[in-house]
């Protein structure tokens, strides 16, 4: 209607999915762009429940105006740096990690706040909660706090902006809270509806167990799945709840109606974690970081930080206390770190103030022992269980860069080549010379690689199966060269023309782009 407010995608834009806005002519009308609705924007209802509409949507609130940003309106307009973490280094799973790294790298002071539980009415947690783990092989430690009288509601803008920065979809207050938290300290939660738990003498159980074998249970996706024997469970005593570190439940999951929540917070084991997800191929965002290895020294601290969030953001009365089953608290050596090894490996002359300086910024504690250190590192980081570990840590904050290049001594041996690898170079440069081309494919194939080509069944072999193949298209290790021969020819041939193919193959090519 005249007067409205709407978003528009002016000509030569870009909407989500590739959609590319242009000029033209709608009912016999120029049209410079297109009016847009939210779904249009890639948003859902869950991104901004109290603006979502069908239909395009109005902007008709205060502090819009013509000409105005979109972006900065949905929240779309922050800057998002991306980072790609190596597997040894959890701790990064986290903004709290990734601030301490940029902490030590810059030599800047860290600054982080944390909400505080102010408590509540709520009744004792023992009152009401009790948590048995007989498989304690699969679960390292398990806490849980408890909140009473939520109020299940969108969450806050700040929070929905800050969840999809981190490319995670707001659901529910209680949810995005729970995602939230993980995100920031690499700490997976799950937040239960309590009352879908089964009661017995005013009494609920937490109860992690093995798997049976074939068992079944319907995760949040709604998919029924088929468990193995030994996969985590986590269970109300009697039902499945959860499958451990991967995945919460159907039956037991938040809906608008929850009243009563508990907060789990736990440390599973790594390498089950592990098999668990990719024997059922699901993959989320708290396997990765369980099998990784979580802190478990601060499962506390994670779920007080999530009460004191719901509490602030869904109005809920955190019960006094805690439960925490914690078996085998795991202890962490100290590590001799000698001065001169340091500065032999690193090749600097690195000072002493600067190591104590350095690791310490990176949560180790550090004591002088004349030249040398002894050096506990935090339980945050397995990865650094040896002297080596260390030396490597001071040399990537000393900064590569500034170590002179030396050349490596060679006292006791002569450089060469052996006569193997003479031989294959000459073979190589005789062949190239008669004008003919090396090929280099991968080692791994996929299984109907031969079948394509019209090997029969006999001449193919038995092929070897890879456990863990790096790529899904590549699951076993290639028994003939020929269709990765055929594989690089077909991805020249879409760009070469027919007389450069004529001259290569001697006979016409013809490639069907499709």
């Amino acid at each position: 209607h005249e007067g409205d407010l709407v978003p528009v995608a002016q000509h030569n834009s870009y909407l989500p999915g590739g959609i590319h806005i242009t000029k033209g002519k709608l009912r016999g009308v120029e049209s410079c762009g297109m009016l847009c609705s939210y779904k249009e924007l890639g948003l859902t209802e869950h991104d901004c429940p109290e603006a979502y509409a069908d239909g395009i949507w109005i902007l008709n609130q205060e502090g819009v105006h013509p000409g105005d940003d979109i972006a900065a309106l949905i929240g779309a307009d922050d800057h998002v740096v991306e980072f790609e973490i190596t597997p040894n280094r959890p701790d990064c799973l986290s903004v709290i990690g990734l601030a301490r790294e940029a902490a030590a790298a810059f030599g800047k002071p860290m600054r982080h706040h944390e909400p505080v539980v102010h408590g509540s009415d709520a009744g004792d947690i023992y009152n009401h909660l009790d948590v048995d783990v007989p498989a304690t092989k699969l679960c390292n430690r398990y806490t849980s706090r408890m909140v009473a009288n939520v109020k299940i509601a969108p969450s806050p803008k700040w929070l929905r902006r800050r969840l999809r920065a981190n490319g995670v979809r707001p659901i529910n207050n209680i949810v995005d809270i729970t995602n939230y938290v993980m995100m920031l300290t690499g700490q997976p939660l799950h937040a239960f509806d309590l009352d879908t738990f089964a009661e017995r003498d005013g009494h609920r159980r937490v109860v992690v167990r093995a798997a049976q074998q074939d068992e079944k249970f319907t995760t949040l996706d709604g998919e029924e799945r088929t468990l193995d024997a030994g996969m985590g469970l986590i269970t109300d005593g009697e039902r499945p709840v959860a499958l451990a570190g991967v995945m919460g439940g159907m039956d037991s999951e938040i809906e608008d109606d929850t009243v009563d929540v508990m907060v789990e917070s736990a440390c599973f084991n790594a390498g089950r974690t592990s098999h668990t997800s990719r024997d059922l191929s699901l993959i989320s965002d708290a396997s990765i970081r369980f099998e990784r290895q979580v802190d478990e020294t601060g499962c506390v601290d994670v779920a007080n930080v999530t009460c004191a969030l719901i509490e602030e953001i869904a109005g809920g009365e955190v019960a006094p206390g805690y439960v925490d089953v914690f078996p085998a608290p795991k202890t962490i050596d100290s590590i001799k770190l000698r001065l001169a090894r340091v500065r032999a490996i690193c090749g600097a002359d690195i000072e002493p103030d600067f190591i104590e300086r350095s690791l310490t910024r990176l949560g180790c504690t550090v004591e002088r022992d004349g030249e040398d250190f002894m050096v506990t590192p935090p339980s945050f980081r397995p990865d650094l269980p040896r002297e080596i570990d260390l030396i490597e840590e001071v040399l990537r904050l000393w900064g590569m860069g500034r170590v002179t290049a030396t050349i490596p001594a060679a006292k006791n041996h002569i450089g060469g080549l052996t006569r193997e690898q003479k031989l294959t170079r000459k073979v190589g440069e005789i062949l190239r010379a008669c004008g003919l081309n090396e090929t280099t494919t991968f080692g791994f194939a996929a299984p109907g690689d031969l079948e394509k080509i019209g090997m029969s069944t006999e001449g193919r072999g038995c092929p070897v199966v890879l456990m863990n193949p790096l790529v899904a298209e590549q699951t076993e290790m290639r028994r003939s060269l020929l269709p990765g021969l055929l594989s690089c020819l077909l991805g020249y041939a879409v760009g070469a023309s027919n007389k450069t193919l004529r001259g290569i193959l001697g006979f016409k090519v013809k490639v069907n782009k499709d």
